[in-house]
């Protein structure tokens, strides 16, 4: 045991130099460890040796680690001081709340969350897997790294009012309701490396739970949202959704087969959306709705829609305007490529269109809302390609926009 607690205290000093810098400058420079094990021998226990995380929790101090041998522990956890709380392994070391509320209640800033299972909140439609309470306002620098989520009766993680949060290298798959929620007035969200699988659920009358990540202000602002290099499929409802935000990168994902769209953003200001693979997802790869100052490039949209009217690729709607979609292969999809829906100021340049069941579709307002410019339509052209559409309040007449100087071969696009 001695020569197990000397590497536990390795790792927890390298992870609490990571953490002390974050804490407030009264706190102690050295911080010690309070060690859980659920079946050591009784000799082993005392103040800084426990049974429950629980109670290692409540041992600790500010800045203390609480590392959590392997184990299964039937617990449903208050951390209401910042704390590293570290499992030995995530595979192994695993929080269960037994069906019974909230697996983790978050109640301070500066929590960080490493190399545990978190499983089993009730299925009461209230209870997630970690959830911050209410009563705590403006929480801070809260960290869940290398963990895994699953088989929650709700969401996975929902926080509310949080401020630089951080999901990193997690597997979230299997939850009754959203892999990541966050909620009112947050701000400073990194989603980093994570897969996020088989969440949501469906419900009667074609009613569900939604799954993958969502982040939403409400009546507030979500601002300054970042999500990398994650693996999101198979949710019910969307891979991700995005509303009432500002400031939002989404780039490097793997997005497919999610029950309804890829990516949905609405009601925001500021998107970047780069470098994602998006695929055979339900109704739209990406929805665009009321949103403005949006960038889509060089994203691969494919083999999107089940055949409703306005499924397949991209699809930008309900009066957004300032929209770039520049540089993305979009093909195969069931019916459309791109459709835009009562959007201006919209430019749609360099892109390859191919083999969608209609490669671009249009119904505006007025005139001159869509800028189309050097784009691959299925096969080199020697003339302008017509794209077909409606305009006026109703979308009674049918129009025409060109693409003036169509592209002679597709891009190569990274």
């Amino acid at each position: 045991m001695l020569k197990k607690e000397l590497a536990v205290v390795v790792t927890v000093l390298i992870l609490g130099l990571a953490f002390a810098p974050s804490l407030s400058a009264d706190s102690p420079l050295f911080f010690k460890t309070i060690y859980v094990d659920d079946d050591a021998d009784p000799s082993w226990y005392d103040a800084i040796h426990v049974k429950t995380v629980q109670e290692g929790i409540n041992n600790a101090s500010v800045g203390d680690a609480v590392y959590v041998y392997s184990g299964i522990y039937y617990e449903n956890v208050k951390v209401n001081k910042s704390i590293n709380l570290i499992g030995e392994d995530k595979e192994t070391t695993i929080i269960d709340g037994n069906g019974i509320g909230n697996v983790l209640r978050l109640k301070s800033s500066f929590i960080s969350i490493r190399q545990v299972t978190i499983q089993n909140c009730s299925s009461d439609g209230w209870s997630r897997g970690i959830i911050n309470s209410f009563d705590t306002i403006n929480m801070r620098n809260i960290s869940i790294v290398e963990c895994i989520l699953m088989n929650n009766g709700g969401s996975a993680i929902c926080l509310t009012n949080v401020s630089h949060v951080s999901f990193i290298n997690n597997h979230i798959h299997n939850n009754s309701g959203n892999a990541i929620r966050i909620i009112d007035s947050s701000d400073n969200i990194t989603i980093y490396n994570c897969s996020m699988y088989n969440n949501g659920e469906k419900l009667d009358n074609d009613w569900f739970r939604d799954g993958g990540i969502s982040i939403n202000g409400y009546e507030y602002v979500c601002s300054t949202v970042n999500i990398t290099n994650c693996l999101i499929y198979d949710n019910i409802g969307n891979g991700i959704t995005i509303g009432k935000s500002r400031n939002v990168e989404i780039s490097n994902n793997e997005i497919y087969k999610n029950l309804l769209f890829g990516i949905a953003l609405s009601c925001l200001e500021n998107a970047e959306m780069y470098h994602n693979n998006i695929s055979q997802c339900g109704s739209n790869g990406i929805l665009i709705s009321d949103a403005r100052e949006v960038n889509i490039n060089e994203n691969v949209v494919k083999e999107n829609g089940q055949g409703e009217v306005i499924s397949g690729g991209i699809l930008i709607q309900s009066f957004s305007k300032f929209i770039t979609i520049k540089n993305n292969v979009i093909t195969k999809n069931i019916i459309f490529g791109i459709m835009i829906l009562h959007a201006s100021n919209v430019k749609i340049l360099e892109n390859n269109l191919v083999d969608n069941h209609q490669n671009a579709y249009f119904s505006q307002l007025r005139l001159f809302s869509i800028d189309w410019y050097n784009n691959f339509w299925d096969k080199p052209r020697l003339f302008s390609y017509p794209i077909f559409g409606r305009i006026g309040i109703f979308g009674f007449i049918p129009w025409l926009n060109f693409d003036r100087h169509p592209a002679k071969e597709p891009y190569v696009i990274p």
